[in-house]
């Protein structure tokens, strides 16, 4: 009999299937957190959304000035009139008030799209809805956050409750 020189190297078949059922393993317990993670973060951005709303509307209150809610498909910005009136346009920034920067900026997290139903939104002295013109707003408007779950906040009209 004679012996071979050469060694074959490699892993044998157990060892492969052990890798792969251990794979198998941690798929099945990180998958479903990580989706479950993912739906926390869009409902935690839409209750910040309905913040900003909120504070805006205070903001305009408290001030007895518009106040606008940019909004784009990226972010959202506020803005207050210089002076009173319900036709002055918003042109001051409003400071972040968690960094006391010198603007307020929202961005939504990674797969969510900011929508606005129809025109701006803007609150008038008293909190509520105006369009553009400084009439006070007689459709509700909505905000939709959009993704691979739409999640809308609806701004009352005439009163401006959010919801």
């Amino acid at each position: 009999m004679r012996e071979s020189s050469c060694l074959i190297k490699g892993f044998s078949y157990i060892e492969l299937v052990t890798v792969g059922l251990l794979l198998a393993v941690v798929v099945t317990i990180a998958l479903p957190k990580m989706s479950i993670n993912l739906t926390n973060d869009r409902l935690g951005f839409a209750d910040q959304v309905r913040g900003v709303v909120l504070s805006a509307q205070k903001t305009a209150i408290a001030t007895r000035r518009n106040v606008c809610v940019n909004v784009t498909a990226s972010s959202i910005t506020l803005k207050r009139a210089a002076s009173t009136g319900a036709s002055q346009a918003c042109s001051i920034d409003l400071p972040d008030p968690m960094t006391g920067g010198n603007s307020f900026s929202l961005n939504p997290p990674v797969g969510l799209v900011l929508q606005l139903s129809s025109g701006p939104l803007i609150f008038g002295a008293q909190g509520e809805p105006l369009t553009s013109s400084g009439v006070v707003k007689t459709t509700d408007t909505q905000l939709v956050l959009s993704g691979s779950q739409n999640i809308s906040i609806t701004i009352g009209q005439i009163s401006g409750h959010v919801y």
